[in-house]
């Protein structure tokens, strides 16, 4: 697991530098894009809730907590914990191959690019809770389809092997857990 968590900084420290607005010929990300031209911290105006904001709405949350707690800095947002979270599942699911996924090219370059290190530690750390708390497992998956709504195609892996009325009950929590998120672009 350790070399997974050490594949997980180094892939982490990678997509940062590759991203970053300061690097000189820096991969274009959508976070970089937005994030100086929508984002002012004196303007007091929330994304998803008084301006229209492309992702889905925790999306426009952790967008916001990244900036409040980084001072609105750029930085804020490559969180180093989401690798380390997505690492340590793959490894309890996938065993000593995490580390080939966590340097993977395409987690290095579309690691951090919108939001995709979010969804895959919620996504990964409901996969390995699956099997034993189930609600907890429904709770994460429900939190990144708030993030990223592909998470949709995940929903048959966790309804095989139950009776409907399980099945029907868990989608249905999971569905509850992400509604809130979608309430501020109700209005």
């Amino acid at each position: 697991m350790q070399l997974a968590l050490a594949a997980a900084f180094v892939s982490w420290l990678l997509s940062t530098y590759i991203h970053h607005p300061r690097v000189e010929g820096n991969i274009y990300s959508d976070v970089v894009s937005f994030w100086y031209a929508v984002l002012d911290p004196n303007s007091g105006k929330v994304p998803c809730v008084d301006y229209f904001f492309e992702y889905p709405p925790a999306a426009c949350f952790i967008t916001c907590v990244s900036a409040v707690l980084g001072g609105w800095s750029i930085e804020s947002y490559y969180s180093l914990p989401s690798y380390l979270i997505l690492a340590w599942a793959m490894s309890r699911y996938a065993g000593p191959s995490a580390i080939f996924f966590m340097l993977a090219p395409s987690m290095v370059v579309y690691g951090i690019y919108n939001f995709d290190h979010f969804f895959a530690a919620l996504v990964a750390l409901s996969l390995v809770l699956f099997e034993k708390r189930r609600w907890l497992a429904h709770l994460l998956l429900g939190i990144a389809a708030s993030v990223k709504l592909f998470t949709i195609l995940l929903f048959p892996v966790f309804l095989l092997k139950r009776d409907m009325r399980s099945v029907l009950r868990d989608f249905l929590f999971s569905l509850w857990v992400s509604c809130p998120w979608w309430c501020p672009l109700s209005r």
